[in-house]
């Protein structure tokens, strides 16, 4: 179905780019220069997202989106305000108002295209699911912190954050997810995403803590394709430092602000930075390989959180078969964890997709390794629409730990 965008701004610059980024992305455009004329044609005509402009002669951007929420006789719809105003005081006035999203000219493509994309989904989802109601379908999870930690490198914690993020985007294409690089000292996300990121963890460490705000937060992640955001570790290891556990708390403290669901990558390292990681964190995923060093490494690391007081509940480790057919059993590892693990087979598909900056879980063929992916994140999100969840081969979703089950019903 194509879906019709309003665009509602007078400048000579902004409109063309938007309107042709609109359009590039298969939907109908229509513009209006003024408030008045933009209601006009929301009585008039079926429109699916508004994109206004705060800065508009007569009725400003603010006064049009509350006469929009007002408006009875108007369907409910997303509101996106992209505007030359950056004050804290102006993101405030836009969602006080009512709007969805606020974005800060110039335009940043991606970012606005995948917002579009995803608030359509949500609302229409939320529309399908309780008609008449109008707004936005209550999630029953939202500002959700996945930890990926393993203090063994080499058992692809940061391939499983990467996906993971990617996964549970594709599972609620109308949330906003949110994936933070914290191995700062050799973070390879935005690498393994193809991103050459304009910003870092370290260039937000260096804001002055009173003046931050979610909405601040929010300009420090760039978009990725696939519609997740990533905030990316710093550039070199020496910028590291800057980077210290108060600026990470409160990067965690605001992140749920901004994003449904935020994954965090971490070092391989139990440091001031990665503590605080594990106990924000709502849902813990323990990466191993199946070999001694690893083993040896997950029943440390388990015997630290449950000294730290992390409760049990809260962790899945994951058996990350990154050689075929070589090293213990999946029945060795659990015997000796003395819990049930979940497996993700061996797939050559995941070097590959690294090298080329294109995550496993995006590629068009689902792989049994790609599966468990999609399995896992369906227990660490609300999917939007059950039968998103790609079929699994059996056992391998049984092999969930009924507790981790029960958190992601």
């Amino acid at each position: 179905m194509t879906h019709t965008v309003l665009i509602v701004d007078d400048s000579p610059t902004a409109v063309p780019q938007l309107k042709a980024l609109f359009e590039s992305e298969g939907y109908q455009v229509q513009t209006a220069l003024r408030g008045e004329e933009a209601l006009d044609r929301l009585h008039s005509a079926k429109i699916d997202l508004v994109v206004t402009e705060a800065l508009l002669s007569g009725m400003d951007g603010f006064e049009l989106v509350r006469r929009i929420r007002r408006d009875n006789t108007l369907p409910t719809m997303p509101i996106i305000m992209v505007t030359v105003r950056s004050g804290a005081e102006d993101y405030a006035a836009s969602y006080d108002a009512g709007v969805d999203e606020h974005f800060l000219k110039p335009i940043e493509p991606l970012k606005i295209a995948a917002a579009s994309r995803g608030l359509i989904a949500r609302y229409e989802s939320s529309q399908y699911s309780a008609p008449g109601t109008g707004g936005f379908a209550r999630r029953s999870k939202r500002g959700e912190i996945t930890t990926v930690f393993s203090i063994k490198g080499g058992v692809g914690t940061s391939t499983l954050a990467v996906n993971l993020a990617v996964a549970v985007k594709k599972l609620t294409p109308s949330s906003r997810v949110g994936l933070i690089d914290l191995g700062l000292e050799q973070g390879a996300d935005a690498l393994m995403l193809d991103i050459v990121p304009t910003s870092s963890l370290a260039d937000w460490a260096r804001e002055d803590p009173n003046e931050t705000s979610p909405q601040l937060l929010n300009e420090y992640f760039v978009t990725h394709k696939s519609g997740i955001s990533l905030m990316s570790a710093p550039p070199s290891p020496e910028q590291a430092e800057i980077v210290r556990p108060d600026a990470v708390r409160r990067t965690l403290q605001m992140a749920p602000e901004v994003f449904d669901y935020i994954v965090l990558d971490t070092a391989a390292t139990f440091s001031e930075s990665g503590l605080i990681a594990l106990e924000m964190a709502h849902s813990i995923v323990l990466p191993l390989t199946p070999d001694m060093m690893a083993l040896k490494a997950t029943v440390n690391t388990m015997r630290i959180l449950k000294a730290v007081n992390i409760p049990e509940d809260k962790i899945q480790v994951v058996l990350n078969e990154i050689v075929p057919r070589a090293g213990l059993s999946k029945q060795q590892v659990e015997s000796s964890l003395n819990l049930n693990v979940f497996e993700i087979p061996h797939s050559p598909a995941f070097v590959e997709a690294a090298n080329h900056g294109v995550p496993a879980v995006m590629q068009e063929t689902p792989t049994p390794a790609t599966q468990a992916l999609m399995s896992l994140a369906s227990q660490l999100c609300v999917p939007d629409m059950p039968e998103a969840v790609e079929e699994v081969p059996s056992g391998l979703l049984t092999k969930l730990r009924p507790d981790f089950l029960r958190r992601g019903a």
